[in-house]
């Protein structure tokens, strides 16, 4: 699986939890192709460094990261193979895509929000 080593234009205003801090100006260079958009990530499919650095490809593409699964979320990020839990958050939220982390990997590479079909771990 490829790490994450991507994030030279990301800015420094980022707090230790890697949210955005609440004064924190949007880097100009950046897209903000995630905005609106709600994401999950099992963070025990990744390492730590990984984990930190998908947090940060989400943050600086405007993306909602969030703590829990919810009917909220969008995109789950995972490297696990499709199981009964898939299947049960997708009956509980029909819209919830499952994705390889490489998918986030494109979509910074291109700098834009790129189909997300043949990335899907389907339930």
């Amino acid at each position: 699986m490829k790490t994450m080593m991507m994030m030279t234009k990301v800015s420094a205003d980022f707090t230790d939890e890697d949210e955005p801090s609440s004064n924190s100006k949007k880097p100009t260079e950046l897209s903000n192709f995630f905005q609106d958009k709600h994401f999950y990530v099992f963070d025990n499919d990744f390492d730590d460094d990984t984990v930190h650095d998908i947090r940060r490809v989400i943050y600086a593409y405007d993306g909602s990261l969030e703590k829990q699964l919810t009917s909220n979320i969008q995109y789950v990020i995972t490297n696990r193979l499709s199981n009964q839990d898939f299947e049960k958050l997708s009956k509980t939220n029909p819209n919830i895509k499952f994705l390889s982390l490489d998918w986030l990997q494109d979509c910074h590479n291109e700098n834009k929000l790129i189909a997300y079909q043949s990335y899907s771990i389907v339930p």
